[in-house]
């Protein structure tokens, strides 16, 4: 079966913005100090000097709960694509499988080569988000340096993280022991795919650049999600935040309206995070 290999092997200026790590968890309460933030993400980093030593290829696995057509993805593939010395390879689920938690087909699933939409190489699994993770371990024999899995059409944040396929196929790699990071953009409809993917991608590349993946990556994975702005505003940043035990009064955690012109500062969780403008970052444990 051939599977979907993209690279790329060199830095530009245009390299996405680099991301902090979390060190936070669903049940840590927020902080009292102000919570890091990093720069807007049309913010780039500079470009690195001559004396940089190379970065180690990394095999990217990528993979989403709305099934390997729906835009998400194929925007998430497109910006991990650009990163440096990476191979992305697309194992998603045939359909849409919202919601299917970490859920998997008992006796196994079957799958077939097909593409995303705007024609990146793909392996579509007739199953669940988890399945599609352990069919390219197991069944492709892929050995990925990270799991990303997105980009879901809506926020993935409080409540819904527990059922959520999205996170769910994250859960599942992390416990296998691949570090994991799952991305969803707010909205239902509508839904700013592409600075989803963007943050995405920053994050890979710091944890790589920079960072390390650091430890306990087979015991929790990194939930982002990114507000959709309204037109003429964008993203604030992104900010370290628990996962809210409770959505704001008056909403059900779908109908968030997301006010990237705020000049609130200091979210208590993911949801008022998204509410005011800013990406969240959150730890969440692989065992829920």
């Amino acid at each position: 079966m051939v599977l979907a290999v993209t690279s790329c092997s060199q830095r530009s200026d245009s390299d996405l913005p680099v991301t902090d790590t979390l060190d936070a968890s669903v049940t840590t309460p927020a902080p009292s100090a102000a919570p890091s933030t990093t720069a807007a993400v049309p913010e780039t980093t500079a470009a690195p000097t001559s004396a940089e030593a190379p970065l180690t290829p990394m095999t990217i696995l990528v993979t989403n709960d709305d099934g390997v057509a729906a835009p998400g993805i194929d925007a998430l593939v497109t910006a991990l694509s650009a990163l440096p010395d990476v191979e992305v390879v697309v194992v998603a689920p045939a359909a849409n499988q919202s919601g299917s938690s970490d859920s998997t087909t008992p006796g196994g699933v079957t799958a077939q080569e097909t593409t995303t939409v705007s024609g990146h190489p793909a392996v579509a699994v007739n199953g669940f988000p988890a399945d599609a993770v352990n069919y390219a371990l197991d069944e492709l024999g892929l050995q990925p340096d990270v799991v990303v899995s997105g980009v879901n059409a809506g926020q993935n944040i409080g409540t819904f993280v527990p059922v959520s396929g999205t996170i769910g196929a994250a859960r599942v790699a992390a416990r296998r022991g691949v570090p994991a990071i799952a991305i969803s953009a707010g909205g239902l409809t509508g839904s700013d795919f592409a600075t989803g993917a963007t943050v995405a991608a920053a994050e890979v590349d710091a944890l790589r650049a920079t960072l390390g993946w650091g430890t306990n990556t087979e015991s929790t994975v990194v939930n982002l999600n990114t507000p959709t702005c309204a037109p003429g505003s964008e993203i604030r940043g992104v900010v370290d935040v628990p996962v809210a035990a409770a959505f704001p009064p008056g909403t059900n955690g779908l109908d968030l309206v997301f006010d990237c012109s705020s000049t609130a500062t200091d979210p208590a969780d993911d949801a008022v995070a998204l509410t005011i403008g800013f990406g969240a970052r959150s730890i969440v444990p692989a065992d829920l």
